[in-house]
C-alpha cells in the first residue's frame, strides 16, 4: 500500500530560532540562571514559535505539547549531567501530569517556574565527580543494584586496588562505598514505589535487600517515612 503522508513545512528561520532558544534554556538551567531560563521558557511557548503538531488549531493544546517536549529534553539533559534517571524521570512524569490538567496558559507558566527551579536544583545538588574511574564505578553500581555488590568487586571492575578505590570513592562522593550503595538503592526504590504497582517485598528483593524489614528500616532511616507511607503520599499528589 502506498501511503502519501504530508508533514507541515515550518519556516526554517523559526526552527533555527527555536533550536537556539532551546539550547540556551538548557544552558541556563545547568548554570542555575533561573530568571534567564524562565524568560526563554516563556518565549518558547509564545505564539510566534508555537507549532500546531496536533493539527487541531487548538492553541492551549499546542502550548501543552510544546511544554511536554521541553520537559523531555530538560529531563534528558539533567540525566546526562549526572542526575539519577529515576529521580529526573519521576519529576518529568509529575510535571507532565500537571501540564495536562492546566486550564490556561497562565497556569502552564506557573508550572514552568516549578519545572525550571526543580531541575536546576537537581543539577546543583549533584555529587560532583571528576575522577573518571569513580564515574565508571558509579555507572556500574547503578546498572547492577539488584546484585550482591561489594567494594572489592567494583574496584576490580574499574581496575583499581581495593585500598586506592576506597579512598578515591570517599573523596569524590563524600560517602563510603556501602553508604553510597544503600543511598542508590533507596533512590531507585523511591522511583519504583511511585511509578509501579510492585509489592514492597518485591522491590526490596529486586534491589538486593535481604528482607522487607531490613529494606523498610533503611528506607525510613533515609526518608523518615516507611515505604508504604511514602507510596501513599505520592498517590495523593
Amino acid at each position: 500500500m502506498n501511503l502519501n503522508i504530508y508533514y507541515p513545512k515550518e519556516d526554517i528561520n523559526d526552527l533555527y530560532i527555536y533550536y537556539k532558544l532551546e539550547t540556551s534554556l538548557i544552558n541556563q538551567i545547568n548554570h542555575d540562571q533561573i530568571d534567564n531560563a524562565l524568560s526563554i521558557f516563556n518565549q518558547l511557548i509564545g505564539e510566534e514559535l508555537l507549532f500546531d503538531l496536533s493539527g487541531t488549531n487548538n492553541k492551549l493544546r499546542s502550548i501543552k505539547n510544546q511544554v511536554i517536549y521541553l520537559i523531555s529534553i530538560i529531563c534528558h539533559s539533567v540525566i546526562n549531567n549526572g542526575v539519577s534517571p529515576y529521580i529526573a524521570m519521576s519529576k518529568a512524569k509529575a510535571f507532565i501530569g500537571l501540564v495536562e490538567k492546566a486550564k490556561d496558559k497562565k497556569e502552564i507558566q506557573m508550572i514552568g517556574v516549578n519545572i525550571i527551579k526543580g531541575y536546576s536544583k537537581q543539577v546543583h545538588s549533584l555529587i560532583q565527580v571528576k575522577n573518571d574511574s569513580i564515574k565508571k564505578a558509579l555507572n556500574y553500581i547503578h546498572n547492577h543494584l539488584g546484585e550482591d555488590l561489594n567494594l572489592e568487586q567494583v574496584a576490580k571492575e574499574v581496575n583499581l586496588s581495593k585500598c586506592y578505590f576506597c579512598s578515591q570513592f570517599k573523596k569524590e562522593t563524600h560517602m563510603t562505598f556501602s553508604n553510597y550503595l544503600t543511598f542508590a538503592r533507596i533512590e531507585r526504590s523511591k522511583f519504583l514505589l511511585q511509578n509501579s504497582d510492585k509489592k514492597i517485598l518485591d522491590i526490596a528483593i529486586s534491589l538486593g535487600f535481604s528482607s522487607q524489614s531490613y529494606f523498610s528500616a533503611q528506607f525510613k532511616k533515609h526518608t523518615n517515612l516507611s515505604p508504604k507511607k511514602y507510596r501513599d503520599l505520592q498517590y495523593k499528589k
